[in-house]
């Protein structure tokens, strides 16, 4: 992995910033942006007030009503039958004249949202071509997503904006803006977290000698040899389909090297993981690849660090949310606040 584009969201921009950072063997590149749904830094694609349609419908209805009534009184009576063909010639011009004029504001709508897509497009494009210059061609790229942004820019399924026949899609503007981003910016959302780098990278942030890990990664095996001589207590929680022979092998061999026994504990299902209760009396690193698994109801101590290994933002707003003295450290919120070493990082 050479480069890390992460996109996060910050109100009150005017444009995109764009915070180039040299972290030596990788880099990371932090784009700031200020989007909301359909709306790209002030340009928005909503534009029209729902139900102008139905409005018109709802009066056609009425008049149609109007004029059955119209002609059931006027049937005995000559004069009110011709006055009643005078009214209907009347309102059949005004319909008329109503159809020509949400005509031409559907084609005033459409040049809008081009004229708006066009320059939504043209600053999607230079911020690419920004980025892209901060990056050597040849480095592989991948984008990380803060959420409240992903779900703005990234959409599960699109259509092409030229392709777009239903009016009140285009007067809602819906769809509109991941399209445009998803055009230019097309590259993999970052998954490589609990790869080997990734991981030991975090590994320093574990300062205490006890240990505790919450599911398994293929990395482990090798973290664990290379922090095996500052631990005083590992204990791991991980679930009956992954304990292998091989693992048992593992807590084995580290008895064997190192003089420390694995506490293995094993859980049954989903149902085991959600009724988990993490305890520790003392400080303790907590390695946590368990994902959404695991309902994260704790009773650690004070001080402890939590290493979210799978950086997510739920498991974020648990941890930090109960003002309990945690310390909460990930990926991303270590991206998120990663210090700008440079102006512009050259890596080797």
């Amino acid at each position: 992995m050479d480069t890390i584009i992460y996109f996060l969201k910050k109100k009150g921009l005017k444009e995109p910033l764009i915070e180039p950072v040299g972290l030596k063997s990788y880099m990371l590149i932090r784009v700031s942006l200020d989007v909301e749904e359909e709306d790209w830094f002030g340009i928005s694609f909503r534009m029209a007030e729902p139900g102008y349609q139905s409005s018109s419908v709802s009066e056609a209805a009425e008049m149609q009503k109007q004029e059955k009534q119209d002609n059931r009184s006027s049937m005995w009576h000559p004069l009110k039958a011709l006055r009643q063909m005078y009214r209907v010639k009347k309102e059949a011009g005004k319909e008329k004249r109503r159809c020509r004029a949400e005509a031409l504001e559907q084609e005033k709508l459409l040049a809008e949202m081009g004229e708006r897509s066009c320059r939504t497009e043209k600053a999607i494009e230079r911020l690419l071509r920004d980025i892209k210059e901060l990056t050597a061609e040849e480095r592989h790229c991948c984008c990380v997503y803060e959420n409240s942004v992903r779900k703005m820019l990234i959409a599960e399924k699109t259509e092409n904006f030229n392709n777009v026949t239903d009016m009140s899609q285009v007067e809602a503007g819906k769809g509109i803006l991941p399209v445009l981003w998803q055009k230019y910016f097309d590259f993999p959302e970052f998954t490589d977290y609990t790869g080997s780098f990734w991981v030991k990278l975090l590994m320093p942030q574990a300062v205490w000698p006890h240990f505790v890990i919450l599911g398994t990664a293929p990395c482990l095996y090798a973290v664990l040899e290379e922090a095996a001589h500052r631990m005083k207590s590992l204990r791991w929680i991980v679930s009956e389909e992954d304990c292998t022979e091989e693992l048992f092998e593992f807590t084995e061999d580290f008895y064997t090297e190192y003089g420390l026994a694995i506490v293995l504990q094993p859980l049954a299902g989903n149902a085991a993981w959600k009724r988990f209760r993490l305890a520790a009396p003392l400080p303790v690193n907590v390695l946590d690849f368990a994902g959404e698994a695991w309902g994260a109801s704790t009773e650690i101590a004070e001080g402890s660090i939590w290493l979210d290994m799978l950086s997510s933002e739920k498991r974020r707003r648990r941890i930090t949310g109960r003002g309990n003295g945690i310390t909460y450290v990930s990926l991303v919120e270590k991206w998120k606040y990663a210090q700008r070493r440079c102006n512009s990082p050259v890596l080797p």
